[in-house]
């Protein structure tokens, strides 16, 4: 059974985004209040507030050392933050919708609401390459070996771009996406799936290298915001929905899910 731990309820309006820190220790918070915190998990307290940005802050993304993060917002501001609220580094530019750093730390992906999407090198802190969508962008996730850009668009469909070609490679069609933010993500053996939720309360699950659409999956009662492929386990996702309720997803059958992933 799962009990609640903690309630973290300092911020002064609705909260857009909740990172894990690396090491599990610490949450960051973001939102509308235009304010950052830093939580202690074990003790539910709020150790540091970060102030700067002006307008909603839209994402923030861990550093895989843990004593770095980054933040996006509104007011076209990027931050690159220490633990203490020292900002480390500053890009100006779009007004950033939601932004994902590779495991390595080593290339930052960013999406504005210009439709585009920006990809900028950690290490010399410089843009590599703007890329240009044809809809309006709502989530991106980087694929663990940083070859692919995954996104949804309001325009009802998800995209495959590859990086280092800076082309659209795949295009992935059946989820329903009109009105909400609805994120994506990779998953399975070798992430060969692509999962997404959907307006329509159900779970499209696709083969990542031939966009065939695999599963549809249906339990959710309300639109399905957000899935989340398990780092350690390939046959387990969790989905997230109005329903207010979280799902956890998995397979018995690993032959048969195998089988599947060799489906052009």
């Amino acid at each position: 059974t799962w009990e609640l731990l903690h309630v973290l309820s300092e911020h002064a309006d609705f909260v857009s985004f909740v990172s894990w820190s690396p090491n599990d220790s610490m949450l960051l918070t973001c939102g509308q209040d235009n304010e950052i915190k830093l939580w202690n998990v074990q003790t539910g307290e709020c150790v540091n507030t970060m102030k700067k940005h002006t307008e909603f802050v839209t994402a923030c993304a861990w550093l895989p050392d843990g004593k770095s993060f980054i933040s996006g917002s509104q007011d076209k501001n990027t931050f690159l933050w220490d633990l203490e609220g020292t900002i480390l580094y500053k890009w100006h530019g779009p007004r950033i919708v939601d932004l994902a750093v590779n495991k390595e730390g080593t290339k930052m992906v960013a999406i504005s609401t210009e439709r585009k999407i920006h990809i900028y090198d950690l290490v010399s802190k410089m843009e590599e390459a703007v890329l240009d969508e044809d809809a309006d962008i709502t989530s991106v996730c980087l694929s663990n070996d940083c070859k692919n850009i995954l996104m949804n668009l309001a325009s009802q469909e998800i995209h495959l771009w590859d990086i280092d070609q800076k082309r659209l490679v795949r295009k992935y069609h059946g989820q329903a996406q009109g009105k909400y933010i609805i994120r994506s993500c990779f998953g399975g053996i070798d992430q060969g799936f692509v999962v997404s939720g959907s307006e329509d309360s159900n779970i499209y699950v696709w083969h990542r290298e031939h966009a065939a659409l695999i599963e549809v999956l249906s339990g959710h009662s309300g639109t399905v915001n957000s899935v989340n492929w398990s780092p350690v386990n390939p046959y387990l996702f969790a989905s997230a929905g109005d329903d207010n309720t979280i799902r956890i997803w998995g397979t018995a059958n690993t032959t048969e899910t195998k089988e599947k992933m060799k489906t052009p």
